[in-house]
């Protein structure tokens, strides 16, 4: 690894984990949302929802 005396490159791979961490956290809470969540709320008009609420 190189050091560099700025500290930008920590400063990028401090980036890229928080944003990897971002993201694995929305895939996260979609999976929670799909597998559990919508199934206990009421029926939806929209038609994304209703098909996520009855795919059994």
């Amino acid at each position: 690894m190189v050091i560099s005396g700025d500290g930008s490159s920590r400063s990028k791979t401090t980036m890229w984990g928080w944003l990897l961490v971002g993201i694995g956290s929305l895939v996260f809470l979609g999976f929670l949302f799909t597998a559990f969540i919508s199934h206990f709320l009421p029926p939806s008009s929209y038609t994304l929802i209703a098909a996520i609420q009855n795919d059994r």
